[in-house]
């Protein structure tokens, strides 16, 4: 077991790697502004996954599918576009469409995507995260957490959004329901 001021110094060091990537990413942008290359420039600033330091029990990130371990920042500079904050849900799988449209592609995004343009409202109901061997659909009120290797394909539990088992068997039944319509969205990078 882990005790909390070992957590404690990872923390720290894992927030002084966070402190010295934005001291970088200054200089970086330092940069862009001095030699006038952010009129032409598009920055994106994004994680692919977050950390938990034992927030809701787990640690890491890949040991659940916390809140702390699926939400990352998201920051996307366009010349000659405004600030928007954008509340509602987004994926990554949304920044391939954003820009292509930005780009001037016409294009459905359906046509090389599965993601939306996030500049427009998504409708997004929930989003898919996944580790080697076990995904998730995470819709901000739960996490149904479902196999994903075939010797273990009957395998799915529900969590609730602070990460508790949820024993509710017809609630489970219910959400369960959204796998097939994912299994199909994977189904986009076997063929």
């Amino acid at each position: 077991m882990v005790d909390k001021k070992s957590i404690a110094k990872l923390k720290y060091a894992y927030m002084n790697a966070i402190y010295y990537d934005d001291y970088l990413l200054g200089k970086l942008l330092g940069y862009l502004k001095k030699s006038n290359s952010l009129k032409n420039t598009i920055i994106i600033i994004t994680a692919d996954h977050g950390e938990e330091f034992y927030e809701e029990g787990n640690f890491g990130h890949n040991s659940a599918f916390t809140e702390y371990q699926l939400k990352v920042p998201l920051v996307m500079y366009m010349p000659e576009k405004g600030h928007k904050e954008i509340e509602y849900m987004t994926s990554h799988l949304d920044i391939v469409p954003t820009l292509m449209k930005e780009l001037g592609v016409i294009n459905k995004p359906s046509d090389y995507s599965l993601g939306k343009n996030m500049l427009r409202k998504t409708g997004r109901k929930y989003i898919v995260a996944c580790t080697w061997d076990s995904c998730a659909i995470y819709d901000r009120k739960t996490s149904l957490v479902f196999s994903f290797e075939t010797y273990d394909s009957s395998f799915a539990e529900l969590y609730n959004e602070d990460y508790q088992l949820v024993e509710n068997q017809k609630m489970v039944n219910r959400k369960s329901e959204r796998i097939l319509p994912v299994a199909k969205d994977f189904a986009h990078f076997f063929k």
